[in-house]
């Protein structure tokens, strides 16, 4: 029984993925096609590595086949494809497309071409001009092909990665932090290649529906992180959000981090110290992620013998579990009122019993 529960929360539907991928796609999109078409460029360099060299091998294989094509055509109109029944000769004593015979030969005439090999076996003659006029034209169109592709590859070898190496606990803990309820999580940059800048984000994600019974979807509300969830990447931090009455979790006690209906989605994002570049990662937290009465173990330590501190990344999930009250930091701040109360009133009642 508890391996069918633990499956079904795995299978639950999640925004984000938990190494930061979202798991939303887009369907039915008009036109779909002709709007990527349109913006071709960002398109290819947004497209996978494998995608992008799979287009370029067919658009270049695609430009010698059209302009083979052509210099067999062009050959064909002069008459070069006309050879004497008996002897086997061409008719034509110097054709437009020297030793091309076949659509091979028009073919390796129109990769030579292009990629300026010449090997000398196929070259345009200048019995004809259309053979000349688009021999330039290949060129200049490979030219531009060529440019392009550098200027592809050379953008998606500059651009900043869309995830950093940055790595987030596998869970959040609840603890209570100077009486206080908090949502801890804890980040660190294994490669220490952003140092400046860094701020962390945290949402909640839960579904919504008006007092008339409509659904209104995922309803995004912000979490505020201390420190305006600004952090110096030096070494793996324990990021804190303290669930007061101003926090969307305010309300939530124990079952609810069990089997609620939300999702915390985290992001980091800053800048490398090295290139200046600007890199973010996510990760995402569903109910049963969330470990309710734990706090994370100290990972960072001083080596006397090295003179300089360790953090130790095999114990970056490592949490204990604490004393923390089964209830929410709602109800908990109430009690703690009514206790509040309840002492001013035996107080008074003594004063007045002293009178």
């Amino acid at each position: 029984m508890q391996d069918e529960e633990k499956l079904i929360l795995h299978r639950r539907p999640r925004i984000l993925e938990k190494a930061g991928g979202r798991n939303i796609k887009s369907s039915n999109i008009p036109y779909k096609i002709i709007v990527f078409t349109k913006d071709l460029v960002h398109t290819l360099i947004e497209a996978k590595w494998r995608t992008l060299f799979l287009i370029l091998m067919l658009t270049y294989f695609g430009s010698w086949t059209f302009f083979g094509i052509i210099y067999m055509a062009i050959a064909w109109i002069h008459g070069d494809l006309k050879f004497d029944p008996i002897t086997g000769n061409r008719i034509n004593e110097i054709p437009c497309i020297m030793n091309a015979k076949t659509f091979s030969g028009f073919f390796l005439m129109s990769v030579e071409s292009q990629v300026s090999t010449g090997y000398g076996t196929w070259y345009p003659s200048n019995e004809c001009s259309d053979a000349i006029t688009v021999l330039i034209i290949q060129l200049v169109f490979g030219l531009l092909i060529d440019a392009t592709i550098v200027g592809i590859v050379f953008q998606k070898l500059i651009r900043p990665p869309k995830y950093s190496h940055s790595e987030f606990s596998k869970h959040a803990v609840i603890c209570q932090r100077d009486g206080k309820f908090c949502l801890l999580f804890r980040v660190a940059d294994f490669r220490q290649t952003r140092s400046i800048d860094s701020k962390i984000r945290a949402y909640l994600f839960e579904e919504a529906r008006t007092k008339e019974g409509e659904y209104l979807g995922k309803r995004q509300q912000r979490l505020k992180i201390q420190d305006s969830g600004r952090v110096f990447m030096i070494w793996p931090q324990t990021v804190c959000h303290v669930i007061d009455e101003n926090s969307p979790l305010y309300k939530y006690g124990p079952m609810d981090f069990i089997d609620g209906r939300f999702e915390i989605i985290v992001g980091l994002k800053g800048e490398s110290s090295y290139s200046g570049h600007t890199t973010q990662a996510r990760a995402s937290y569903l109910p049963h992620e969330v470990l309710w009465g734990y706090r994370f173990l100290n990972i960072v330590t001083f080596d006397d013998e090295a003179g300089s501190f360790v953090a130790d990344v095999d114990m970056m999930d490592e949490t204990e579990r604490v004393s923390m009250p089964q209830c929410s930091a709602k109800f908990y701040d109430m009690k703690k009122k009514l206790k509040a109360l309840e002492e001013k009133k035996l107080e008074f009642l003594l004063k007045n019993s002293s009178k």
